[in-house]
């Protein structure tokens, strides 16, 4: 695994720290469970807790895997890096980049509950 990172940022008092989540991801439609991250992107931020003062600071960390074989390392060292410092996770399409991360961890859910969500 190929990482780069600045050091994450300790909030001082009157901040929060927000982490912001990017994951890039191969493109295969053609094959079941084709799309497979291969690179995610964290930038860090501390967010003044009063109104209209300033950041304190930035910071990112940039995780690639070398090989297929440490796609779950990368997610699990991502996933768990920004949910044991952040205070607040946000990130574009972050729920689709989760879920997708978790059906490949744990295998695809089962049909029958997506029929009965579909349904309900």
């Amino acid at each position: 695994m190929i990482t780069h990172r600045t050091p994450t940022p300790v909030p001082g008092a009157g901040h929060l720290l927000a982490a912001s989540l990017d994951v890039e991801w191969t493109k295969n439609y053609r094959v079941s469970n084709g799309n497979v991250p291969f690179c995610w992107s964290i930038t860090w931020l501390t967010i003044p807790r009063t109104p209209g003062a300033s950041p304190a600071e930035f910071a990112y960390h940039a995780l690639y895997v070398s090989g297929p074989g440490q796609t779950q390392d990368l997610i699990d060292a991502a996933i768990a890096d920004m949910l044991d410092t952040a205070d607040l996770v946000i990130g574009h399409q972050l729920c689709s980049d989760l879920r997708i991360s978790w059906v490949r961890k744990r295998g695809p859910p089962r049909r029958s509950g997506w029929i009965q969500l579909a349904t309900s």
